[in-house]
């Protein structure tokens, strides 16, 4: 049995032929859509390196900012490098620490300002968590306080209960929790 409708082939032929400009349109759509999330994509990339170079003039800056201060320039020749109490002192006056201060407000939005008004911290614990921030290592903190690393030791631990955090999550909180 063989059936042959010349009207069914017509329909088919037309509904094809109505198809075809509605999927040329569908596909001209898509490729618009495609051009435009490219340009979307160039855009975004660009707005990375502009934040990636703002990042790093933020970077210069502070570190413009803190070299201005001369507790800055005695502890960072120390930064990185093993030194003991005997081998290096480092004299800081009281101006110099209040000098700081307001450096490291300046360069890390109210770092010092917002940890003493929140606890209250003298000058020695204030400083403590502002060298902790800046990544100074306790061996060098030993020749800062002119004490033995367990004393060193001691004042971190004094410094996470006045936190009220674990010793263990000290310097973490300082880099992520207090600006």
């Amino acid at each position: 049995f063989f059936f042959n409708d010349t009207a069914t082939t017509e329909i088919y032929t037309l509904s094809l032929h109505d198809a075809l400009p509605i999927l040329e349109k569908e596909k001209q759509s898509l490729k618009l859509q495609l051009v435009s999330k490219e340009e979307e994509v160039v855009h975004l990339k660009k707005q990375i390196e502009q934040m990636e170079n703002l990042e790093k003039n933020v970077e210069i800056l502070r570190q413009y900012i803190l070299k201005q201060s001369s507790l800055y320039n005695q502890i960072i020749p120390l930064v990185g490098k093993k030194h003991t109490v005997k081998d290096h002192k480092v004299k800081i006056a009281a101006e110099d620490w209040q000098i700081f201060f307001t450096q490291m407000d300046t360069a890390f939005s109210g770092f010092a300002s917002k940890l003493e008004a929140k606890y209250h911290l003298n000058d020695e614990y204030l400083g403590l968590a502002c060298l902790i921030f800046l990544n100074v290592k306790p061996c060098n903190l030993q020749i800062v306080y002119n004490i033995s690393l367990s004393g060193i030791s001691n004042k971190r631990k004094s410094l996470a209960v006045i936190l009220d955090v674990s010793i263990d999550d000290l310097d973490n909180y300082l880099r992520t929790k207090v600006i």
